[in-house]
This record gives C-alpha cells, structure tokens and sequence, in this order.
C-alpha cells in the first residue's frame, strides 16, 4: 500500500524505505503496519476495501463513475487531508490541556511568573502553558542588567527563524542577573521553564502593588483554561474561514506534517499564539 495519489508505483522503488508509507496510516485509519504488496496500492485488497468505504455518491456498486462526478482520488485525497488536520489540531490542544503550575510562584496574565517575591530579588520566567506553545528557538535577547522593568513591559525577546516572541515582566523593578545558559540553549524556555529555563532575576520596588494584577495557582489555572479556549477558536477560525492552502497537510512528496506549526505556517503559528504573551 503506497501513497500513490502523490507518486507513481516506479518513483515508490526509488525511494527509501523510510519513504514507503501508506496513505491509510497518515491518514489515521488503521495502525502502522508492513506492507505485503510492495506498495503495489492497484491490487491491494485493503486498499480497495478502504477506496469502497469512501465511496462518493456518484459512484455505482462495480467502482464506475459519472463524467459530472469528482474523481475517487481527489475524493480520498480531501478525506485524508481532513482527518489528518483533525488529529493535528486534537493532540495539539490535549498536549495544552496537560499544563503544570507550580504552587510557588504567582503569574501574570501574559504567561509569566514571579519566584520568592517576599524577598528583594525575585526571580521570574514564563510558565508551563507557554512553554507548550514555544516553536524552537535561535536566540534570546535580554536587557542590560541594572535596566529598570515595569509590570506588564516587555524584558525577553525568543528569536526563531520565522519571528520573534515577546515576553513581559510580572513586577516592577531592575535587572539583577539574566539567565546566561539561555544564551547557548534557548529552548531551555521550552524544556524546563520552572527551573532551568528561568529568564531573570529583578529587584523588586513594589511587590505589594505588583501583587494585584498577580494570580495564585488557582486563579491562573482558570485563566489559562480560557486561554486555551480562546486560541483554539482562533485557530479554528483561521483554518476554516481563511482555509488552508491546498496540500497543506502535506510536504514535498507526500510526506504528511507532523504538528500545527506546519499545518498553519511558522509564520502565522506565531501570529496566532502571540495573543497569549500581549500584555
């Protein structure tokens, strides 16, 4: 069984192994699994006992179609692209759903937190939520140290290959210390963002003050939750008023895409998730 809405059975030999997929598994109807027909998708039994389950309507009993009627492959191929896209975007916001906040700190509403705030230097870096959404990064940009932040002003910048995101202090105060590590490892922001992907250490001036605009755990998670919500009626809403381009689902070769990064475009999967760092 091969992807043969993409390529011929002759470019399916030239290939490489890991290359000879079947278009029912991307698709997420069946499982992975051996093919025992050299992808040889003309004479494939599952193969055409799948074609026959995505029959259109136009289509009789022995396999014919009317002129008026779309052809079978582009029918599947529309099918695939939508199941694909709908198990993309479900895990995407599953893998959200399953966020930690640690009970230590306080958060922002733009994803940020702030650590030991009863003392006079407090650390900050932005929470797990965020950390979920990050693409990967090229570098990080910080501020001078001695450089006075307010609540809510914006003190990080993540550089990646298709844009910058912009990150804002949960309290006021002056620069201490940045997070030299991130300068060589930058997705430590992604990959331990209570800990080791911390972004700076500040001097507080007022946190009584900074305290009102500041949620406990409780407080966040219940914020986070109708963040959540509203990116995925962002996305959702990009995706089928806008409509993806066509193929989307799909790279050079029939390869499919493996997150919603891809699926939207670098770009755009910035622009879309930017809203949840705005102060």
């Amino acid at each position: 069984m091969g992807s043969e809405h993409t390529q011929s059975n002759g470019d399916c030999r030239r290939m490489s192994d890991r290359d000879l997929e079947c278009v029912w598994v991307h698709a997420g109807l069946i499982a992975s699994r051996i093919c025992d027909m050299e992808f040889d998708c003309e004479h494939c039994p599952l193969d055409a006992a799948l074609r026959q389950s995505f029959r259109g309507p136009h289509e009789d009993a022995s396999g014919s179609r009317s002129d008026s009627a779309p052809e079978l492959s582009s029918f599947e191929s529309e099918t695939s692209r939508f199941v694909v896209q709908k198990k993309i975007l479900e895990s995407f916001f599953h893998q959200l759903e399953q966020y930690s906040i640690r009970e230590d700190r306080y958060y922002f509403r733009a994803h940020t937190w702030v650590q030991d705030g009863q003392q006079h230097i407090a650390r900050i870096g932005v929470d797990d939520l965020a950390a979920r959404l990050l693409p990967h990064a090229n570098s990080i940009v910080f501020p001078s140290v001695r450089t006075r932040v307010q609540q809510g002003e914006y003190c990080t910048w993540l550089v990646g290959a298709a844009g910058t995101i912009a990150f804002v202090s949960p309290v006021t105060g002056t620069i201490a210390q940045v997070n030299e590590d991130l300068y060589a490892l930058p997705n430590l922001l992604r990959t331990s963002p209570y800990e080791k992907g911390w972004l700076l250490r500040i001097e507080l001036e007022k946190f009584g003050v900074d305290m009102r605009r500041l949620l406990p755990r409780i407080s966040a998670s219940a914020r986070y939750r109708k963040d959540i919500e509203r990116l995925r009626r962002r996305i959702l809403l990009y995706s089928n008023v806008d409509s993806l381009p066509a193929g989307v689902t799909l790279l050079d070769g029939g390869r499919y895409v493996e997150n919603v990064e891809s699926l939207l475009g670098p770009r755009k999967y910035i622009e879309l998730i930017s809203i949840l760092f705005h102060p």
